[in-house]
């Protein structure tokens, strides 16, 4: 059975702004996206161990600074994504 699960707010933010690289930058700026190959894999990363109840992995001061643009982006504009990330946990 699927109960609501309330994602930690970090893991939300991670994913907006995967979403917002890929629907903004690339799609309505049609421009490579702001975030390199590497960095949505460090993201993912970090957002696969918050998953596991790891909160221990920290990305660079580069990258942090890159999420922490894009987020104040977000923020600024009153940004949605064109779909919202479902988070699910069975129990």
């Amino acid at each position: 059975m699927m109960k609501l699960y309330l994602p930690p707010h970090r893991l939300v933010n991670l994913g907006l702004v995967l979403q917002y690289d890929k629907e903004v930058f690339k799609c309505e700026l049609k421009e490579e996206n702001f975030l390199t190959w590497n960095d949505r894999l460090l993201i993912n990363r970090e957002r696969a161990r918050i998953m596991a109840k790891d909160d221990s992995y920290r990305q660079d001061s580069a990258l942090e600074n890159k999420i922490d643009q894009i987020l104040q982006e977000i923020k600024k504009k009153n940004w949605k994504p064109l779909k919202e990330i479902e988070y699910a946990k069975n129990f």
